[in-house]
């Protein structure tokens, strides 16, 4: 990424080396290679983010559904070789995630997550510890607003 300072002069910064940037009053944080809106703001973000998975699955390569002649021919004979294929294939998928701003950790948006980044306050933590499992589910948004209330984090501008 490119910029120029206070002097005009142009500076260079790896991508890499970026946690997020700000734009118009809006953060954004990078996961990967690509930055996403944080659209909850405070000592807990919740962000949604694109990943790229790598997937791989074997072959079976006795297993020919269309061709039933080559499978009992390969099958069977002794001198026919080929060996377990592979088959990668990468896709991407929108996920949603938490960020604790006190220690920087982004973790995926579930129940235990969220109880992980409550601990820091202690009465917000039991209270939402002795919720019974399917409104834990239900409250997350909730109990991050509680959080951040109770919490406030000071930017500077």
């Amino acid at each position: 990424i490119y910029y120029f300072d206070d002097n005009a002069v142009r500076q260079e910064i790896q991508l890499n080396d970026i946690w997020g940037y700000s734009r118009n009053g809006v953060l954004y944080i990078r996961l990967g290679s690509e930055f996403n809106r944080v659209t909850i703001v405070g000592g807990i973000c919740h962000f949604v983010g694109t990943v790229t998975v790598t997937d791989t699955r074997y072959i079976d390569p006795y297993y020919n559904r269309y061709n039933y002649y080559n499978y009992y021919n390969s099958y069977y004979n002794p001198y026919y070789y080929n060996p377990m294929r592979t088959q990668t294939y990468s896709r991407t998928e929108m996920n949603q995630y938490i960020l604790d701003f006190e220690t920087g950790k982004v973790m995926e948006y579930v129940v235990e997550s969220l109880e992980i980044a409550l601990m820091r306050d202690p009465e917000l933590y039991d209270e939402y510890v002795n919720l019974r499992s399917k409104d834990k589910k239900k409250l997350k948004f909730l109990y991050i607003r509680k959080f951040n209330e109770r919490n406030p984090i000071y930017l500077p501008e």
